[in-house]
């Protein structure tokens, strides 16, 4: 009996062979871990976006001589990593956590968004944005830029949104920084997003700000090296 059982298993070895790869085996195996890395990514930025919000209550600043106003009460130097002045932690969903790998910061611009300005001024438009390089895992080697491999592509469609503003960045061709309407503030980087064809600026402004550009764009300025999440505040 013993005999037959080990030959049985042994026909089937040899018929498994013969078995075609699944044709969606790469989004059941490697697309999950790309998932993962990314998880962590959103999980910073949404707890971010939900301290910006709670930030803005009736409790916080207001601006002087006008009582009836109130504004979000920090400078433009405010940052997140993970471990820096203020604890995400609390304002993570249960079960998430962070690495301390990805950077976010809330920035105040003007309408052009040109300009970083007080965020306690009139007319400010708000945004809480993370960026961090695309993990060398991820990364295209046989691309001359940095670009995310397509199963990391694959997890970028799954974990966002259509509508929601984030991608990886590359250089803006000369049409598309002229193009006043979709680029009021002149900037020379976009977002490639989750579906590859969307039009997202990344503000001139944020692109001058030391940290954001240091970790972001290379010294000669002509290459981008990371994923960027834009959300109003």
């Amino acid at each position: 009996m013993y005999i037959w059982v080990i030959l049985a298993t042994f026909l089937a070895m040899l018929a498994s062979y013969s078995l075609s790869v699944r044709p969606d085996m790469r989004e059941i195996t490697v697309v999950p871990v790309a998932e993962a890395t990314l998880g962590k990514f959103m999980a910073q930025h949404k707890a971010a976006k939900k301290y910006a919000i709670y930030h803005r209550g009736i409790n916080n600043c207001t601006k002087e001589g006008e009582e009836e106003k109130h504004y979000l009460c920090y400078d433009n130097n405010i940052m997140f990593n993970g471990y820096g002045e203020i604890a995400l932690e609390n304002y993570l969903e249960f079960g998430q956590e962070l690495d301390g790998r990805y950077k976010t910061q809330i920035f105040c611009l003007n309408i052009q968004l040109n300009t970083i300005v007080q965020c306690a001024s009139s007319d400010v438009r708000r945004f809480v944005v993370t960026y961090g390089e695309i993990p060398e895992r991820w990364q295209n080697s046989n691309s001359e830029t940095f670009q995310p491999v397509s199963d990391f592509l694959n997890a970028m469609r799954n974990m966002t949104d259509a509508g929601e503003e984030f991608g990886y960045m590359v250089k803006a061709t000369n049409e598309e920084i002229n193009d006043t309407e979709n680029n009021p503030s002149g900037s020379d980087f976009r977002l490639v997003g989750r579906m590859g064809n969307e039009i997202i600026f990344v503000p001139s402004a944020i692109l001058g700000q030391s940290d954001f550009r240091s970790s972001c764009i290379d010294e000669d300025g002509t290459n981008a090296k990371c994923i960027v999440y834009i959300s109003g505040a």
